[in-house]
């Protein structure tokens, strides 16, 4: 039972963490590497993608080790997916809703 919760925990985080990975990898690395646009982006979308590769890699792993069947690295890869997509879009949600984000500081909620 601790595992899950850890998996789902580890998912939560890297919602969060990707977020500010996403802005540093756009605003940052873009302009540093955008000496060729094409290669750029094929760049971007292998960092953007694989970096889903982090969490997930060392979950299955590990729950491969512990589980019974298959089923079990299945589940817990899915888990952590799922909570790093729920805490990334919810995290994102709060940030609207507070506005922070400043080309949509016109929706905010919580605020002048």
């Amino acid at each position: 039972m601790f595992r899950w919760i850890l998996y789902t925990l580890i998912g939560l985080i890297f919602g969060v963490l990707d977020w500010y990975y996403l802005n540093w990898l756009t605003y940052d690395l873009g302009r540093a590497l955008m000496v060729n646009p094409i290669l750029w982006r094929v760049v971007e979308n292998i960092l953007n993608y694989g970096i889903w590769l982090v969490p997930i890699t060392p979950v299955v792993v590990i729950e491969s080790r512990k589980a019974a069947s298959l089923k079990g690295p299945a589940y817990a890869g899915m888990l952590t997916c799922g909570a790093a997509v729920l805490s990334y879009y919810g995290y994102y949600g709060l940030l609207l809703s507070l506005g922070k984000l400043s080309n949509w500081a016109y929706l905010n909620i919580f605020g002048p």
